[in-house]
């Protein structure tokens, strides 16, 4: 009912929409969880196939790295949890989105097969190591309630144009240049993805310590 604590209307939930797409922080935020995903979806697409190819390795290591990427990614989340409880959400998203473009940028540089192994898999690390303080950093960017589900949603949405246009780009890649070029072109799409995200790093503002979020509306009078 339109008078329970923390109803959030049609209207109140247009505004909210209109204030978020026009808040820059939001939207480095946004842009840093699209980095993340396109990094992360684009390596573990194209990976396996490029470690066949170039260092001839069987399926089976190939599924070994894709069972090793979701290990990573499941300790990353939770680790970048703790970390910036001790270190703050800025200092964890920055750290590991320095790191994790220099490790995508390397990848088809590297001459061994066990170390794009473990490349890649540092990579997945870090990927979801700043998932955490990414979306704890919402809170502390916006100024309503409403505008917290409308900065998720629109954090959601760049990460699934990352995820879907990424590993697109890298196989249209393959598909103009062809064999290791065509790897070292995409790889460097994706670090080149990274990269720019990581210019906005400039621009963070979050609080060094703790900000409680938005505070709730009074609950109404019945």
């Amino acid at each position: 009912p339109a008078n329970c604590s923390g109803f959030v209307g049609p209207r109140e939930l247009a505004r909210a929409l209109r204030t978020t797409v026009t808040n820059r922080q939001v939207l480095l935020l946004c842009l840093f969880n699209l980095a993340a995903l396109a990094v992360g979806v684009g390596a573990l697409v194209w990976t396996p196939e490029f470690m066949r190819e170039e260092f001839g390795a069987s399926i089976g290591v190939s599924a070994y790295l894709t069972a090793g990427l979701g290990v990573a990614q499941l300790v990353g989340n939770p680790f970048g949890a703790v970390a910036m409880g001790r270190w703050g959400k800025k200092k964890v998203i920055v750290a590991c989105m320095l790191l994790m473009t220099a490790c995508i940028a390397l990848v088809p540089f590297l001459p061994w097969l066990w170390v794009v192994f473990i490349f890649v898999t540092i990579t997945g690390f870090l990927t979801m190591a700043y998932f955490s303080p990414l979306f704890a950093g919402i809170a502390e960017v916006v100024e309503t309630p409403s505008e917290v589900g409308a900065a998720t949603g629109l954090l959601e949405v760049f990460g699934f144009i990352g995820a879907l246009v990424a590993p697109w780009l890298f196989g249209l890649l393959l598909d103009v240049t062809g064999g290791q070029t065509g790897y070292l072109a995409g790889y460097l799409m994706l670090a080149g993805i990274a990269a720019l995200s990581c210019v906005g790093l400039a621009f963070l503002r979050l609080p060094a310590g703790h900000r409680p979020g938005p505070a709730a509306p009074p609950p109404s009078a019945h």
